[in-house]
């Protein structure tokens, strides 16, 4: 999907108090929680509100995220603070986003 201006499609989504997307992980990412171990690093590309990040960072890994919508980002941090947690959000899209300064973020 294309979007003329990706940011601003993506802050209208995310304007309400509401989170887009829930607050639960995405079903795909829990449905792999046993290939998760503390201390691990994760990148957490297009995080929109936080829901996976938070989530991961819960289990202990250490989160890179970004995400293209202020909004979001914004969003993102408030869920990781009311869950107790550190995420390293930026604000980004994947073209601007520094990839080789993440290169060190381990794979599992």
């Amino acid at each position: 999907m294309k979007f003329e201006d990706a940011q601003a499609h993506w802050n209208a989504r995310f304007a309400s108090e509401e989170y887009h997307f829930g607050t639960a992980p995405n079903v795909f990412l829990a449905s792999h929680e046993k290939l998760l171990r503390p201390g691990m690093s994760v990148l957490c590309v297009a995080d929109g509100e936080g829901r996976n990040s938070v989530w991961l960072a819960k289990h202990g890994l250490r989160v890179t995220a970004f995400d293209i919508s202020p909004v979001g980002v914004e969003k993102a941090r408030r869920l990781a603070r009311e869950a107790g947690v550190a995420v390293d959000y930026s604000i980004a899209d994947i073209n601007t986003w520094d990839w080789d300064a993440t290169s060190s973020i381990s794979s599992w």
